[in-house]
């Protein structure tokens, strides 16, 4: 993995000079790194022997739409932003190998894991550790055996035949893979384009109003790489970036929170709040008709704020259960 920039720059001058082999070059600052990497680990460096036993075994896809992976009964998904989406599909591919890592093993230290594509120029680059053709490929290739280094994971590349034993899954959002636990009895969903509606979020400009008005949240309670609004969020699946998978299952006090949660978890989320006095920002339909409407408003510790969003028209509120406290223990005989 060290060797693959030097390699790289050895090959442009080559290049540069017409294959004259007797030409000096001047070493890239770029390099700097590598070096000092080998000058602090060649003592010490191994590589020990290994056998085809592994602790994980994951299957990755992706499509020009978003990415998928699942290992045994697990599995997550996402979107490409609109920077990833623009790039060839083997670096999507590739990332999405780095993001199954990241959701699935990133807790995970001293194993093997085993993973599954259908691409062999990925399979290459992860198995060699890089290549000295396409930059953009080797760094992130580099960038995923960082990520293993840091937690002595060690990890295979091997190839599933996509055209075999494929089937469309429509509940699954993007291209995953459902593995058994027989290797040989394998289901593989095909890629296919992400609805418009499968994940939603307020514009950056309306965000912008929400913190001018309230202040700025430290957390996104329902948020995902794609549309997360803060740095801390937590996700609905394996994610990732993600901090927390399932914002009911961690505590809601200690920060200040934001969340514009799926129209169904509205009175769940508020519920949550009067039950752990939480505090933060919450964004809603302006839809008096639902039973959840006059919790929200009683929760309100100031006049919300309207949001005009396509063809819906959002509230957004600082929304705190301290004050309801302290009126039921006035009421108190």
């Amino acid at each position: 993995m060290y060797t693959k920039a030097s390699e790289r720059e050895k090959f442009k001058a080559l290049r540069d000079h017409h294959m004259n082999y007797d030409t000096y070059m001047s070493r890239s600052s770029t390099l700097q790194n590598d070096f000092l990497w080998w000058e602090s680990a060649i003592q010490n460096a191994h590589n020990d022997i290994r056998f085809d036993n592994y602790d994980l075994v994951i299957y990755t896809d992706a499509s020009l739409t978003g990415w998928g992976v699942c290992c045994d009964e697990e599995k997550t998904q996402g979107w490409w932003t609109a920077t990833e989406s623009q790039h060839h599909i083997n670096y999507l591919e590739l990332l999405a190998i780095a993001y199954a890592l990241k959701s699935l093993a990133k807790y995970k230290e001293s194993c093997s894991i085993l993973i599954r594509t259908d691409n062999t120029t990925v399979l290459s680059y992860i198995n060699r550790m890089g290549s000295i053709q396409y930059p953009a490929l080797s760094n992130l290739a580099r960038d995923i055996w960082e990520f293993c280094e840091e937690r002595n994971l060690w990890f295979f590349a091997s190839m599933i035949n996509s055209g075999k034993d494929t089937v469309a899954d429509s509940e699954v959002r993007v291209a995953c893979c459902v593995a058994r636990t027989n290797l040989q009895q394998v289901r593989v969903t095909s890629c296919v384009p992400l609805p418009e509606e499968t994940e939603y979020e307020l514009s950056d400009g309306a965000f912008n109003q929400i913190t001018l008005r309230f202040g700025a949240p430290q957390i996104d309670f329902f948020a995902s790489k794609a549309n997360h609004k803060c740095r801390r969020y937590v996700s609905l699946l394996r994610d990732p970036e993600s901090e927390h998978v399932d914002a009911f299952t961690i505590p809601w006090t200690g920060f200040f929170f934001y969340a514009f949660p799926p129209f169904c978890l509205i009175l769940r989320c508020l519920n949550r709040i009067v039950n752990a006095q939480a505090e933060g920002i919450m964004v809603v339909p302006f839809w008096p008709t639902q039973p959840w409407h006059s919790i929200f408003l009683k929760l309100l510790t100031q006049e919300p704020l309207r949001l005009r969003q396509v063809q819906l028209t959002m509230v957004a509120g600082l929304l705190s259960a301290k004050h309801l406290v302290s009126e039921m223990s006035l009421r108190k005989p």
